[in-house]
């Protein structure tokens, strides 16, 4: 007897899992902002682009610092995703630079600009998991630093500023435990996804699989019997 397990997620079969594209997303306008003893200038003709300045205080032991901020939420952090910022960077003169993406205010992904690197390319990324997650639900922001400190300065400029979206989606994984039970599990980052079955992939009816998923470490695991001579099909699908 020939039996054929495949697992799919929507309409598509899934043998390694699936490939996704991110989406672009348009970012809001910069705001310009600084504090400290020196001086500071910003500029934006459009939210893929910006150029900043920063001087030094004459006296010191002091110090300036400048930040170009997305102007409004960009959007509002969702489970089981990627944010991706990118963007290519010249930061020249004794200063230093930072970027980062801000999820309610505080930075979740990115680092310091190079002095020594004219015209690099960035990327700041971060991944939620599921609703558990504490960054889901709150306001997404992106932000660029410059500072300075006693007779410092320096130039910022900032192009093809572009922030990517993208979905992760579940893999459901099916291993034969014997000639009549397989074994399917996908991360518990997806504990709201429901295991449904048919007898093909083009089958109108999908069936709830009524067993209830058991944890095991960071998988939801199903022990599914079937009836044989049988052929079965999988899919996870998302309510």
């Amino acid at each position: 007897m020939n039996i054929r397990i495949a697992a799919v997620a929507g309409s598509v079969l899934l043998s390694v899992g699936f490939s996704v594209v991110a989406a672009p997303y348009t970012l809001p306008a910069w705001s310009f902002t600084g504090s400290g003893f020196g001086s500071y200038n910003g500029s934006s003709a459009n939210p893929s682009q910006l150029y900043m300045t920063i001087t030094g205080p004459s006296s010191g032991p002091t110090s300036e610092s400048a930040y170009a901020t997305s102007s409004a939420d960009v959007l509002i952090i969702t489970s089981n995703t990627t944010y991706t910022l990118t963007f290519f960077a010249d930061l020249f003169g004794p200063a230093g630079g930072s970027y980062g993406l801000l999820a309610n205010g505080v930075g979740v992904a990115g680092t310091y600009l190079s002095t020594f690197d004219p015209w690099t390319n960035y990327s700041a990324s971060f991944t939620t998991s599921g609703a558990s997650d504490s960054r889901v639900g709150t306001p997404l922001r992106a932000q660029f630093g410059m500072g300075a400190s006693f007779m410092g300065g320096g130039n910022l400029t900032v192009t093809n500023i572009a922030l990517d979206v993208s979905p992760v989606l579940p893999k459901l994984t099916i291993l034969r435990t014997n000639n009549s039970t397989v074994r399917l599990s996908w991360s518990t980052n997806f504990n709201w996804y429901s295991l449904e079955s048919a007898s093909n992939v083009t089958d109108s009816i999908w069936l709830t699989v009524t067993n209830v998923p058991s944890s095991s470490g960071s998988e939801l695991v199903v022990d599914f019997e079937l009836l044989l001579p049988d052929q079965r099909v999988f899919r996870l699908r998302q309510p």
